[in-house]
């Protein structure tokens, strides 16, 4: 016997567009996904294909505003698709621009969503030290060598490969020392079979502002040291 909560079912319609004129049709469910499910199952029974895609044919309505944006938003969802137009309309403004109507003609067994995530520039991040990059939403990664290049007689025969870990620091400082605490500079050493000066850590640390090197530790940098700290000033010289 089943003791749970008895389902709560509404009522939702869908309108199917043919050739001269429109159907109706109402059906009960929990939520707009269920609905949304069981009229396709009912479209592909009641019209076996004679009418195309379902995504040109039906749209189902929102009568309970179950359809708004948010962190957890997925267009491919049930719950998202058939959309009518005011709903559709209504949704991008909620998204803020990160929503645009999806009206690419999509194939049979793979129909388009009502909405799709507008493209946008693929964020490449900064290097603001030696192998440590910052993106936009200001997330650190660490690059690891996975596969160092090798070169014979001057040629090259394997371009050098890597990944970059992320890291959950959200600060230049934390970055470093999660780096120290998760072993990753060594992990780098060990795959790119040589010790870098550039990406140690002492150096990475002075780099970005954090410490400075003392007459010893510049003695050792001292061949990476010209690329990284700030240049002396050029003059210009005219001709007289």
């Amino acid at each position: 016997m089943n003791h749970g909560m008895p389902r709560i079912l509404k009522s939702y319609e869908a309108v199917v567009k043919r050739e001269q004129c429109t159907a109706r049709v109402m059906i009960s469910a929990v939520s707009r996904r269920e609905a949304v499910h069981k009229l396709e199952l009912w479209f592909w029974y009641e019209y076996k294909g004679k009418l195309g895609q379902v995504h040109k044919a039906m749209i189902v309505s929102d009568p309970y505003e179950e359809v708004h944006y948010g962190p957890d938003f997925r267009c491919s969802d049930r719950m998202n698709k058939f959309l009518p137009p005011d709903v559709i309309e209504r949704l991008i403004q909620e998204s803020r621009g990160e929503l645009m109507p999806d009206t690419r003609e999509g194939v049979p067994h793979s129909p388009p969503n009502s909405v799709r995530r507008v493209r946008r520039r693929r964020d490449f991040g900064v290097f603001v030290a030696p192998g440590i990059r910052r993106m936009k939403n200001n997330v650190f990664y660490y690059r690891i060598t996975i596969a160092p290049q090798q070169s014979r007689n001057g040629h090259r025969l394997r371009k050098r490969k890597y990944r970059d870990v992320r890291l959950t620091a959200r600060t230049l400082p934390d970055a470093i020392k999660e780096i120290r605490q998760r072993r990753l500079e060594a992990e780098n050493q060990k795959n790119a079979l040589r010790s870098m000066k550039v990406r140690s850590l002492v150096f990475t640390s002075h780099v970005a502002g954090l410490t400075t090197l003392n007459p010893s530790q510049r003695d050792v940098f001292s061949k990476v040291l010209p690329k990284y700290e700030e240049p002396r000033p050029k003059l210009s010289v005219s001709a007289l």
